[in-house]
């Protein structure tokens, strides 16, 4: 099973760690498809 969250603005400038989930989401290999596909 997979699982996305997508919070709200709001709640994301609030989201503790940002910087760092960011970063991952960025840089880590397994995040390619969500950086490529923007629809999901």
């Amino acid at each position: 099973m997979e699982v996305i969250i997508r919070p709200t603005a709001e709640s994301a400038a609030r989201l503790q760690g940002k910087d760092y989930y960011r970063w991952l989401f960025a840089n880590e290999p397994e995040w390619t498809k969500y950086r490529e596909n923007k629809k999901l």
